[in-house]
């Protein structure tokens, strides 16, 4: 009788329930729904409205970058001043735009971007950018013959990466330009190192080994 009882007892519990039941509790479940549903749009709208307004820096950075790529660099530097408008410490920005001003021969402007790329960038959480903007100012120094700050812009960047061999090729050109055949050589010699079957490299490490005086015997 006891184990019947207990039967009985759970088949009441889990009897269904009758359709007035449901019905009601659909009635009172509606004004939840409908309120749950208004604050989750919106909250939806506040986070689309504040993504598009935070956002807006990087779809003119990219439109820019489109330019840049066609070689419309006016276009290009319009763009990236925009996207610079909204957001000043983008870094990515300040390079582009000083590639893009590299490209126009105004060399003063893009060490301006280059600089301005440095004191914004953080070489520990980033060293490879750090590095980049570094080259890119050596780059601007160099066309502008300031040679000694050049240097510095270069081994700069080595500081930040190591690894950076374009700026290891192009402390070899500035040795060249001093005269100084064996530091330009070992500059040559570390960029192939680093990368070897670049024949840029390759072709000024085997020209500045012509160059190369002949031990005496």
């Amino acid at each position: 009788m006891v184990r019947k009882a207990r039967s009985t007892k759970r088949k009441a519990e889990t009897k269904p329930p009758t359709r007035s039941e449901e019905d009601l509790r659909t009635i009172f479940a509606w004004p939840r729904l409908v309120a749950m549903s208004t604050v989750a749009l919106l909250a939806y709208v506040l986070i689309f409205e504040n993504w598009i307004i935070d956002d807006r820096h990087l779809a003119l950075y990219y439109a820019a970058y489109k330019h840049k790529e066609a070689n419309r660099d006016e276009e290009a530097i319009k763009g990236f001043r925009a996207a610079l408008k909204l957001k000043p410490d983008y870094v990515e920005a300040h390079i582009m735009l000083g590639n893009a001003l590299m490209n126009k021969e105004l060399f003063s402007e893009a060490a301006t971007c280059f600089r301005n790329a440095i004191s914004h960038v953080d070489p520990k959480a980033d060293p490879k950018t750090a590095a980049t903007a570094h080259f890119n100012l050596g780059n601007t120094l160099r066309k502008m013959k300031r040679y000694e700050k050049a240097y510095t812009s270069y081994n700069k960047a080595l500081k930040h990466n190591p690894k950076h061999h374009k700026s290891w090729l192009c402390l070899g050109m500035i040795f060249e330009e001093w005269g100084n055949i064996e530091k330009a050589i070992d500059a040559y010699e570390n960029a192939v190192e680093i990368k070897p079957g670049d024949a840029s490299v390759e072709e000024f490490l085997k020209r500045c080994r012509a160059r190369q005086p002949l031990a005496a015997p």
